[in-house]
């Protein structure tokens, strides 16, 4: 099993031969974060908090595990969106203005 790039901050990818029965990411307490069944062959982990992860795939009887490391905290990505909202925000405002509506 491979992930890649490793650490990360968004999308890992996840180089794997066998079949993939389930995904776990757990934090270094042991706690189950997330449990899926991944149909690609990438992961989006923006939403972890910065630190050390283990990712677990289950193929059949098979078990295997590696870390995964989180580089960027969640709060960059609601940044980011807070931004956008903003962004959208400063333009609608503006096609209501009278003199954007005027333009046209």
């Amino acid at each position: 099993m491979r992930l890649y790039p490793n650490p990360t901050k968004d999308i890992v990818y996840l180089d794997y031969d066998g079949n993939i029965d389930s995904l776990s990411i757990f934090d270094a307490k042991g706690n189950a974060i997330l449990r899926i069944r991944p149909k690609e062959d990438s992961l989006d982990i923006s939403m972890l908090a910065k630190g050390i992860y283990f990712l677990e795939i289950k193929d059949g009887d098979s078990v295997k595990r590696q870390q995964l490391y989180a580089i960027e905290q969640y709060l960059s990505y609601i940044n980011g969106l807070i931004q956008m909202i903003t962004s959208l925000q400063i333009l609608a405002d503006a096609k209501a203005s009278p003199a954007f509506c005027a333009s046209f």
